[in-house]
């Protein structure tokens, strides 16, 4: 079969322009400036000209479009063949099949189904026979190419382009690589290669126009020059459309990666010298900012703080904002909990009183028949006049039902990710696996991918996730029965949905937010609902509204990981909390907003100096000069910070590393400031020759050590394999650069 949402990729940018042109051309179609609309028409249109290439081999624009090539038999030909051979919902080919005839005005209206459930009728059913009669095997250049992930979900690779340029070998072999990469690849990842093969093969078209020239320009000795003209040509494109260059250069980086993966699978020969990866110099060395109205926002978090602030603003702005939106977010998720699973027990009470609040009658009938069929996946019996009635009494749990218990779960446990709650079974071999429970404590378990081997997750529950856990279990269980009964191995997963009367239940393999644009109508219900029963003011709508607009997991995840560092003044706490094994320092520029952690930080540096400061001078009568602490607030400092034992948050830290500390090898603190950063580059550039005693040689080692570690963090292609180092000491070595000191001539 042919998937719908390759079409495109059966069209030059010619010939699309065409297209563009031709429904500008026309007088009732030129005011169709709505981009879906218009997107829509350009389907259909793309449509006619495909079936008019197979069945009638013109696919010329002018020819094809200008002139009516369609009598009615050949339209309903033509139906048959969309329905038949594309890959999509009986609505999307119904709606593409309708467009062509309000196009062309080719048949009248009234055969098309008026239906909101778009099933095939009678008409349609007609027009597949009529075109079986006449098919005949789709050219190989216009069929999609099955490939499938590690996780089983399958991509329609369209690869036309490659076919015609390159031919059907190369086409082959990049096909080859792509279903061994996709085997060994998550989804999400596969798709990110699939967007980079793509750029990467867009822009070889124009540099190579054969098969000839391609093998020549990939040859090792040549690939380097040959990349740097693609980045080349990328590169301007980007700049005509005024895009980020920033952004530009991380997708290149992602580009060059993909090359390199296929050049591992034997697509490409690998490159004599390495491909370039420009750096482009941003003024914030952190992941998680955006531009947004001129101003520099982080976006890792549920709301957004402008950089622009001072410090002490952002800090506070941050702090209100932070518990605000948790508390919103809980009072948000539990009225939507409440409510749905008040709607699921009337449910159930309805079945046990077969549904006697109905009146007696066909639709009471037609509602009772269906739950008795559901578990059968038997529907045929439904007529489209009981549908309205069924769809009011059944209660289905469908992804609006499930994502508010996926909510309050993140809350109460951030360390959960969307592709820990997609891996999430409650069976495994027919043996209970997710929800552990004993007398004592309950546990979840499910794979994190990113650990890898290590991905099991335990993770122990409290009250409130336990009645999450165990009403998503209740909500889900008739769901599950289903695909028990239909011999669907998704029955062992956790997070089941139904989302129509007409539908079979399904597994959640993907965690739509409403932050995307694509999910965001559907649950805005839930939202939606919490502003009407609180009957909320027009300021707090206002602050409900920006909310769900920004709301993700991931997000959610971040803003509760940011609230625990403030309500214990811990690193690694958070870090725990989040599900890392390890502390890792790049946590602080990922999840903390820049003015929060510089206020910390500067905090605890300044509250540390005055209780060294005490301690020295506590018998000096000029004790309060060296201090920032009066006289009359002395006794209060003490009593908050004074030195004593570490907090227990601190201890587990610091035996852990007292213990990993190797007896052998002698601990060196280094005050890092300017003049030593010039120091340290000035002993690793001398040209030293002969015999150096023992002193200069641990210089020189620690030297070496300081300064690759530094040059480490500052290279994007090596970030995590350096220590954590901050912007300040960045920005001294930066400048130490500038500045270097010639030892040499001081060595004479």
């Amino acid at each position: 079969m042919m998937q719908l949402e390759n079409i495109g990729f059966y069209f030059s940018k010619e010939e699309q322009l065409e297209i563009n042109q031709f429904i500008d051309s026309k007088h009732e179609l030129k005011n169709i400036t709505v981009a879906h609309q218009r997107k829509l028409y350009i389907s259909a249109i793309k449509l006619y000209l495909l079936y008019l290439d197979i069945y009638h081999e013109s696919k010329n624009i002018n020819t094809s479009l200008k002139n009516k090539l369609f009598n009615e038999e050949n339209f309903n030909i033509f139906s048959g063949f969309v329905l038949e051979e594309f890959q999509a919902s009986i609505s999307r080919k119904s709606i593409l099949i309708n467009l062509v005839n309000t196009i062309f005005k080719i048949i009248p209206e009234k055969y098309f189904t008026k239906s909101s459930t778009f099933k095939i009728n009678k008409y349609y059913l007609e027009n597949i026979d009529k075109y079986k009669k006449i098919r005949r095997n789709i050219p190989e250049i216009y069929q999609s190419k099955p490939v499938t992930t590690i996780e089983g979900h399958v991509y329609f690779l369209n690869l036309t382009e490659v076919y015609e340029l390159y031919g059907k070998n190369h086409q082959e072999k990049l096909y080859n690589a792509l279903i061994r990469i996709a085997k060994k690849t998550k989804k999400t990842t596969f798709s990110r290669i699939i967007t980079n093969t793509n750029q990467l093969y867009n822009t070889l078209f124009k540099i190579c126009r054969n098969i000839d020239e391609l093998s020549y320009k990939i040859r090792p000795d040549n690939s380097f020059q040959t990349m740097y003209d693609v980045y080349l040509l990328m590169l301007l494109n980007n700049i005509e459309k005024n895009y980020s260059l920033i952004n530009f250069h991380q997708r290149w980086t992602a580009i060059v990666d993909t090359f390199y993966k296929l050049t591992e699978y034997n697509h490409f020969p690998k490159p004599d010298i390495d491909i370039l990866r420009p750096v482009f110099k941003n003024s914030k060395l952190k992941t998680h900012h955006l531009v947004k109205s001129g101003e520099i926002i982080n976006d890792k978090l549920l709301f957004e703080i402008p950089l622009h602030l001072k410090d002490d603003q952002a800090k506070e702005e941050i702090i209100i904002r932070i518990n605000s939106t948790i508390d919103k977010t809980y009072e948000i998720v539990n009225l939507n909990i409440s409510e749905n699973y008040y709607k699921y027990k009337k449910y159930q009470e309805n079945i046990k009183n077969s549904f006697s609040k109905i009146e007696q009658g066909n639709s009471r009938n037609a509602i009772i028949q269906y739950i008795e069929n559901m578990h059968n996946n038997d529907q045929t019996k439904i007529k489209d006049n009981h549908l309205k009635t069924i769809r009011e009494n059944i209660f289905l749990t469908d992804y609006e039902v499930l994502y508010p218990l996926l909510t309050k779960l993140v809350l109460e446990h951030p360390q959960i990710t969307a592709s820990w709650l997609i891996e999430w079974k409650l069976y495994e071999n027919n043996k209970l696996f997710g929800y552990i429970k004993t007398d004592q404590v309950s546990y979840i378990i499910s794979h994190k991918h990113r650990k890898r081997k290590k991905s099991l997750q335990k993770i122990l529950l409290n009250t409130e996730s336990i009645k999450v856990v165990e009403q998503i279990i209740e909500l889900t269980q008739n769901n599950r029965s289903i695909l028990k009964k239909l011999s669907d191995p998704n029955w062992e997963y956790m997070l089941l949905i139904k989302n129509s009367i007409l539908q079979i239940p399904k597994r959640i393999i993907k965690i739509d937010n409403p932050s995307t644009f694509a999910d965001r109508f559907f649950l805005y219900e839930i939202f939606k609902r919490h502003i009407d029963i609180k009957k909320l003011s027009e300021t707090e709508t206002s602050f409900v509204n920006e909310l769900y607009k920004n709301f993700t997991l991931t997000k959610l995840r971040a803003t509760v990981a940011v609230k625990i560092f403030l309500d214990t003044n811990s690193i690694t706490i958070m870090s725990e909390a989040l599900g890392h094994e390890t502390l890792d320092h790049r946590l602080i520029n990922t999840y903390l907003p820049e003015p929060l952690w510089d206020f910390f930080s500067n905090r605890w540096i300044r509250i540390f100096q005055n209780q060294i400061i005490f301690e020295s001078m506590k018998d000096s009568e000029l004790i309060f000069n060296a201090m920032d602490i009066n006289e009359d607030n002395i006794e209060e400092f003490l009593r908050n910070h004074k030195i004593e034992n570490l907090p227990k948050y601190l201890e587990s830290i610091s035996k852990e590393k007292t213990n990993n500390i190797n007896n052998h090898f002698d601990l060196g603190i280094f005050l890092i400031s300017v003049p030593l950063l010039q120091l340290l580059l000035g002993i690793i550039n001398l040209n030293l020759s002969g015999k150096i005693n023992n002193t200069f040689k641990k210089w020189l080692e620690s030297s070496n050590f300081i300064i690759s570690q530094i040059k480490l963090s500052l290279d994007p292609n090596n970030r995590g394999t350096s220590l954590y180092i901050d912007q300040e000491i960045q920005e001294m070595y930066k400048l130490a650069l500038m500045n270097p000191l010639n030892l040499s001539d001081k060595l004479k």
